[in-house]
């Protein structure tokens, strides 16, 4: 598991899509794809059920989306700009 799986993870379970994750990231749906299976292979479980075109969450995912979660708002604090009181 590396941070640009679990952000992927974290677009894809928060849009619901792979073609739409895949526009928001500016990465190719099949790219999106490969790194789902690899998080899927690497936790054991299936984290989503593909129904269409549709991303529907699985029950194993919502403890690995709510640290995922945690880790990109962390992430996006260190990346916010320094307020201005500094």
């Amino acid at each position: 598991m590396d941070a640009n799986s679990l952000e992927i993870f974290y677009t894809v379970a928060h849009r619901g899509s792979i073609s739409g994750s895949a526009g928001e990231l500016g990465m190719e749906p099949s790219t999106l794809t490969r790194h789902i299976g690899r998080l899927e292979q690497d936790a054991g479980v299936k984290l989503f059920h593909r129904s269409g075109r549709r991303m529907v969450f699985s029950d194993a995912e919502a403890p690995l989306l709510e640290e995922t979660t945690k880790f990109v708002d962390a992430l996006n604090a260190l990346a916010a700009p320094p307020p201005t009181w500094l």
